[in-house]
């Protein structure tokens, strides 16, 4: 009887640490159940929120063309490398399904799949493969991507690379190919990652790392001539092009190019050089070069963009490094015209060239526009017309609301602020405040030679101006021709 009572306790005792151990585990299932359920509504009302946003920018976008906000840069951190948005369309994309059930969870109940449309690569050999099958894919990149050998350009690509936050290190490609002249303009003599981006081609969220690149004509880094869209890229490294058109980004800017960057970057080229972009009709916005050096051996070079043609829009962007170039010098850019606006930019550093060097642009002409902008950069102008913003302005361009504090150095027709302004064009509300040094004739602490029909309005200068020479040397202007005024 003893036994059986013994028995008896043991087994109720069992009992009762199993309903416990059981109930535990219950309130464990049921509590990790409340976490979902409270981790899954936190994540629809962020998406919510996304999904409002994105709609506001489409808005914002019909009523403004030139919008410059990308989709993705309303992708909150800790959503990135789990969603994407399609620059295009707007359209959300899980590009995580299956790591976290309750993200998965929200997004189904949100209606957000993942799209098959993407095809999903980790190393260079499926990138190479899934563009060699159809050049219009949509890509996205899922790793990182080191490489360790040469590699050719991608001849042409007119689909979406969906950089997903990654980086593809270590691009070196050399591709030198002698121009025919009597082939027409084609992606054949570029070299960058693609030869060719065309109308419809995206790069979105991409990194290029320790990039050496080295071409013909039309050498960037992610395009040799991009006619699509290069949205929040990063790039870092050296370009060489051998003949003219060379940029950190792309060498001939045709399409768009928005919120991307150049750093440590190290760009030598011939005609048309530029540090982010060669030579742009295209727009650029919310850009910048840090820490460049550009160098070139021919006319046209600049920090940031070499020149810039109408209709080209570059607005929101910034440069800090050196430029050495010819003639058309400029910290920021080489030459402005034929109607190119350039607003709201800035360049920091040092710049030395020939005739028409300035800090900001080597020349404005044929309806150039560049508007509230300013460059602190000392100008070494080996040659005639040196400026602090600009080295010269004619044919109707046109400066409003700038403004240069450098130093400028040069030989004639040497300005704090414009080296020559002439042919009717406007300098308008604008200042410099450098002191200059010249070795010849036609020196202003704001303009060396303000001449046929141009006009300087509500301007002002305060540097010291110093010259060899003591013809035509003034506080403000050097000479003023007949009908030209200061105002």
């Amino acid at each position: 009887m003893r036994r059986k009572g013994i028995s008896l306790i043991v087994l109720v005792i069992t009992i009762i640490i199993m309903i416990i151990l059981a109930s535990a585990i219950i309130i464990s299932v049921m509590d990790s159940d409340i976490i979902s359920e409270s981790k899954s509504a936190v994540i629809k009302n962020d998406i919510q929120t996304i999904k409002e946003n994105v709609n506001v920018l489409k808005s914002e976008r019909m009523l403004d063309p030139d919008n410059a906000v990308s989709f993705s840069s309303i992708i909150p951190d800790k959503y990135k490398g789990k969603i994407i948005i399609d620059e295009y369309t707007g359209e959300i994309i899980n590009i995580s399904e299956g790591e976290d059930q309750a993200f998965d969870k929200a997004m189904e109940e949100m209606d957000i799949s993942e799209s098959t449309d993407y095809v999903k690569v980790t190393n260079w050999s499926e990138l190479l493969s899934a563009i060699e099958e159809n050049d219009e894919v949509k890509i996205i990149l899922m790793e990182d991507i080191t490489l360790t050998d040469n590699v050719d350009p991608i001849p042409y690509f007119n689909g979406t690379l969906e950089g997903n936050y990654k980086s593809i290190n270590n691009l070196m490609i050399e591709s030198i190919e002698e121009y025919d002249a009597s082939t027409s303009v084609n992606y054949v003599y570029s070299a960058a990652l693609f030869k060719g981006l065309d109308s419809d081609g995206v790069i979105t969220n991409l990194t290029i790392n320790n990039a050496n690149v080295k071409g013909y004509a039309a050498t960037g880094i992610f395009a040799g001539i991009n006619i699509g869209s290069i949205v929040n890229c990063k790039v870092s490294g050296k370009v060489e092009g051998t003949s003219s058109v060379t940029g950190g980004i792309t060498g001939y800017n045709v399409g768009v190019i928005v919120n991307c960057s150049g750093e440590n970057i190290n760009i030598i080229g011939s005609s048309y050089t530029g540090g982010i972009a060669g030579y742009a009709t295209g727009n650029i916005y919310n850009c910048n070069a840090s820490m460049a050096n550009v160098t070139s051996t021919s006319p046209i070079a600049g920090g940031f963009i070499g020149a810039a043609e109408g209709p080209a829009v570059i607005k929101d962007c910034n440069m800090q490094g050196t430029v050495k170039g010819q003639s058309g010098t400029g910290g920021f850019a080489g030459l402005a015209v034929a109607s190119a606006i350039v607003e709201n930019c800035s360049v920091t550093g040092t710049v030395e060239g020939g005739q028409s060097t300035g800090g900001f642009v080597g020349q404005v002409y044929n309806g150039g526009i560049i508007r509230k902008s300013y460059s602190n950069v000392n100008v070494i102008a080996k040659v005639d017309w040196g400026g602090g913003f600009a080295g010269s302005t004619h044919t109707n361009a046109r400066i409003n609301g700038c403004y240069s504090t450098g130093t400028v150095k040069g030989t004639n027709n040497v300005g704090g602020f414009v080296g020559i302004n002439t042919t009717t064009s406007n300098i308008i509300d604008s200042y410099a405040t450098g002191d200059v040094t010249a070795t010849g004739v036609r020196v202003g602490g704001f303009c060396g030679r303000n001449n046929t029909a141009s006009i300087i309005k509500n301007s002002f200068s305060t540097g010291k101006v110093t010259s060899s020479s003591t013809s035509n040397i003034g506080a403000f202007v050097g000479l003023s021709s007949t009908a030209s005024r200061n105002i």
